[in-house]
């Protein structure tokens, strides 16, 4: 790796784990919000979106033009491909943040209901899922991208178990129904997200060992030379 390559990828690392951190940011005002019904804070969510935006298409066309430049091979090219990855991964975050602080507004205006669901425990875990995979990357920690990868399980059971809830609880539930029917849709938004912070953690483990993720609990080895092999 060529020292002004290294110096490019560097800064476009410590790019990505500033939108990343910015992802966070919006995720968990986005939760609290909904569980609050706190429309100010939604909107504080909603608008912070575009810089969000905005600065994944930066960092793109920064990736795009390095390719451009240096056109790497290799272990080189690996990383700008997991960084584009990751790029786009973080983006999504930020826009389903972004979606529930909407969803988060429009609760303000409708009647309270007891959430009845593991829906504060869903987003925790999503919030911890996306942090732990922003921070495998910033130690290159292939354990820790695994247990991201793993605990995405966790947070399927859980969005299987507040929709069952919720779900079973629209019969009764008179004018609460939309705002019992707003929190499943927060509830899959959150699943949804703990998918992209699965496909950051996939993207750190391509880039830290070269392992190409394919479906889950398989883990091909990309070395030349290796067979493909199962992890699990």
């Amino acid at each position: 790796m060529s020292l002004f390559f290294n110096r490019e990828f560097e800064k476009i690392k410590k790019e990505l784990l500033a939108i990343g951190a910015m992802a966070e940011k919006s995720l968990h005002q986005a939760v609290q919000a909904a569980i609050r019904h706190d429309a100010a804070l939604a909107r504080q969510v909603i608008e912070a979106d575009d810089e969000l935006d905005a600065r994944e298409v930066e960092i793109e066309e920064e990736i795009l033009k390095v390719l451009a430049l240096y056109q790497p091979v290799a272990q080189d090219l690996r990383m700008m491909v997991a960084m584009l990855k990751i790029n786009h991964d973080l983006e999504r975050v930020g826009d389903l943040a972004a979606d529930i602080g909407k969803r988060a507004e429009t609760l303000a205006g409708l009647a309270s209901a007891d959430i009845g669901c593991p829906l504060e425990e869903l987003g925790a875990r999503v919030q911890r899922m996306v942090k732990e995979s922003l921070d495998s990357l910033i130690d290159g920690d292939a354990e820790l991208a695994r247990k991201v990868w793993r605990d995405d399980e966790v947070v399927d059971r859980l969005h299987e178990q507040c929709l069952d809830i919720l779900v079973s609880r629209l019969p009764e539930a008179g004018e609460q129904a939309a705002t019992l029917v707003s929190y499943a849709w927060i509830s899959g938004h959150l699943e949804r997200t703990a998918d992209h912070a699965t496909n950051i953690a996939k993207a750190v483990l391509y880039l830290v060992q070269g392992d190409i993720v394919r479906h889950r609990g398989k883990i091909f080895k990309h070395a030349p030379g290796e067979e493909k092999a199962s992890d699990q």
